[in-house]
């Protein structure tokens, strides 16, 4: 995702810049080995949590479409619900029926 930061991403480089500082090259402008193992760590660090993210959103989106598929089904089965209760309400009389109770 993208930072809101204003700081720009630590392997990010000029695009303007040819790859010196001063007329030095930025790889032995400075760095030493401690912030190259630094870097490296960082960016492997930085691979595994995309490689983490990538699989939860992998699960989510198998989990959304087996709910997709649940809902189809509970809407099929609604209807059937529906459907059979007009049936049933086809079957009742509109009109009371007279009753045949013939004892006095």
């Amino acid at each position: 995702m993208a930072s809101s930061s204003t700081q720009p991403e630590p392997t990010a480089q000029n695009p303007t810049s040819n790859g010196t500082t001063n007329g030095t090259s930025h790889e032995s402008a400075g760095t030493s080995d401690g912030n190259n193992e630094n870097g490296v760590r960082w960016s492997s660090e930085l691979v595994q949590d995309l490689n983490d993210m990538m699989a939860k959103m992998n699960l989510m989106k198998t989990n959304l479409l087996k709910i997709q598929d649940d809902v189809a089904l509970l809407r099929k089965s609604f209807a059937d619900v529906q459907q059979t209760l007009e049936r049933l309400r086809d079957l009742v009389p509109k009109e009371p029926v007279p009753s045949s109770d013939t004892s006095t």
